[in-house]
């Protein structure tokens, strides 16, 4: 299973935040696959349809693609900003903590 969110913002709009891509590490035998590329889908209809506005991460962290993640979670701050906390690195998802503001 992969960690996935979903919340709603002050005006009712509903995202998910998912990871869409899986992955391997070739150099890991039988290894796990990893949740990469964490997505949001916005939906401003109570989730009757969801667009994809773009990923979290855009840069390259795990040997050519982006972001490994593990658990998260997220809030909206009060200026509205949307704030995800992860389970993050550059080997595994289970490194460190990565921090997604937006």
């Amino acid at each position: 299973m992969y960690s996935g969110i979903a919340l709603k913002d002050a005006d009712g709009k509903l995202y998910l935040i998912n990871p869409i891509g899986r992955e391997k590490d070739p150099q890991v035998y039988n290894g796990p696959n990893y949740g990469v590329t964490p997505t949001i889908f916005e939906s401003s209809n109570n989730g009757l349809s969801f667009t994809q506005t773009g990923t979290l991460f855009t840069r390259t962290a795990y040997r050519g693609y982006a972001s490994p993640i593990g658990n998260m979670d997220a809030v909206f701050g009060s200026d509205g900003k949307l704030i995800v906390v992860g389970e993050g690195g550059v080997e595994s998802p289970q490194e460190g903590i990565v921090i997604y503001r937006k």
